[in-house]
């Protein structure tokens, strides 16, 4: 699955052998040092990066699918309370 993120695009992939698991692939340094951060701290357990030198993507990460899941939800509620404080900001300066 082709994901579109704030930290970018990556592709997710069922892992081969463990079903609970998830590939995840990006493409840039930066991404990878972000969604790593969010893995480790939301998963409590380190991430692993792969440095791939073939093929469009440059990076793997292997994580569980509900580390990956939970990452998610709280990527989409931070951006809804910074929609909200946005709009808040908006509407105190009228």
């Amino acid at each position: 699955m082709l994901l579109f993120t704030r930290l970018g695009r990556m592709s997710l992939l069922q892992h081969p052998i463990d079903t609970n698991l998830l590939q995840i692939y990006l493409q840039k340094q930066d991404q990878v040092d972000r969604l790593v951060a969010m893995l480790d701290e939301i998963g409590r357990e380190q991430h692993q990066v792969q440095t791939i030198f073939e093929g469009e993507y440059r990076f793997q990460i292997i994580a569980r699918k509900a580390t990956v899941a939970n990452a998610r939800s709280a990527g989409e509620e931070a951006q809804t309370e910074t929609a909200c404080e946005e709009t808040e900001d908006q509407t105190a300066a009228r």
